[in-house]
């Protein structure tokens, strides 16, 4: 045989194992009136950025505004960060026309009826829930358990003591909830694919065809970025067709498509780092064809990788086969299939 055929990965949403957001008010109720944060978005300080969805607004609240564990989002994209004492109890304003969100820790242990005696950090009084505790613990990088008083009519009821250690002098007692704080790391998982490294700043820069980007809400030819990572994000998000950026180390991001993620063309000019986009592929077959059922073909393609690549971009695409014997008629031909796997041999 002279084929190499496969499928491509379905697309699954990025999960977080640290926490959660969830809505506390909608746009009719009242904002959030906690401590209010400036933004360091875009690489500028400014008070509420304009994000073109709350996700990328609640990305930066939680990795790159200190603090932030709320935000009021308007229709029009202004986003303000937040900081609130308690999380699970929050001020709000009388003023509306915000959506107010507020990030909830995920616990690493909730343990009823349980006490942990000794090494307390300190105790917060009023704390309305065992997951309010843990959130506070889980803020506080010192604090490796935590204890909260459960116990209706005890002395201290609403009580929620930071511990040093993890789980001191553990026992029984219905006096308490107790537990960890949520994992120290987040994870960000996607079966899509993922970002490489083409070139860095002192190599030639991507001359793929350049796209405009929407970030922040405008068209910007190349969006300033405080994090590579969220220049990604946006490509491959919300530009359509961005598969390649070039990246400076000033923030500038300029989004490009290039027609192969494995052969890209490249200018001579340096100063930017160039990252490629690159699929996941579901399965890979050596020695096998599949006959029939063509949607298209591609010549010139150098891998069976970048086949794959090919096909994950184009949502007809079910299946492919890349040509891969060298010296046979139509060599680095990849064929894109309208079905999973046609006639396969």
């Amino acid at each position: 045989m002279a084929f190499i055929q496969g499928l491509l990965l379905a697309a699954v949403h990025l999960t977080s194992a640290q926490g959660s957001w969830v809505m506390a008010h909608d746009a009719s109720q009242g904002y959030l009136d906690c401590l209010h944060l400036v933004g360091t978005a875009y690489g500028l300080n400014i008070n509420c950025p304009i994000y073109p969805r709350v996700e990328a607004c609640q990305a930066d609240c939680i990795g790159i505004v200190t603090g932030c564990n709320g935000i009021n989002y308007k229709s029009d994209g202004k986003c303000c960060f937040k900081q609130c004492a308690n999380v699970y109890a929050q001020n709000f304003s009388s003023s509306t026309g915000y959506a107010v969100w507020m990030y909830h820790a995920t616990c690493g242990l909730i343990e009823s009826n349980t006490d942990y005696l000794g090494d307390d950090l300190r105790f917060v009084d009023d704390v309305l829930s065992a997951e309010a505790c843990c959130q506070i613990c889980s803020e506080g990088a010192s604090c490796k358990s935590w204890v909260w008083k459960a116990k209706r009519g005890q002395a201290y009821s609403d009580r929620c003591h930071l511990k040093k250690t993890v789980k001191p002098n553990r026992q029984a007692s219905d006096c308490c909830i107790s537990g960890l704080p949520r994992a120290t790391t987040t994870t960000t998982t996607t079966t899509m694919g993922g970002w490489v490294m083409a070139h860095d700043a002192s190599q030639g820069y991507l001359d793929c065809l350049h796209l405009v980007g929407t970030a922040y809400g405008l068209n910007i030819n190349c969006p300033i970025y405080p994090r590579v990572e969220a220049c990604q994000t946006d490509c491959i998000g919300i530009v359509t067709g961005c598969n390649g950026i070039n990246y400076k180390y000033d923030g500038k991001c300029c989004f490009k498509q290039c027609a192969n993620v494995y052969a890209p063309i490249f200018s001579s000019s340096t100063g930017y780092a160039v990252w490629m986009y690159h699929a996941t592929c579901g399965l890979i077959e050596s020695n096998t064809d599949c006959l029939g059922d063509d949607l298209r073909f591609v010549d010139d393609v150098l891998s069976a990788e970048a086949c794959c690549q090919i096909c994950s971009e184009d949502a007809s695409c079910k299946s492919w086969v890349w040509k891969a014997k060298r010296g046979q008629a139509y060599s680095d031909r990849c064929h894109l299939k309208k079905t999973v796997k046609p006639n396969r041999q």
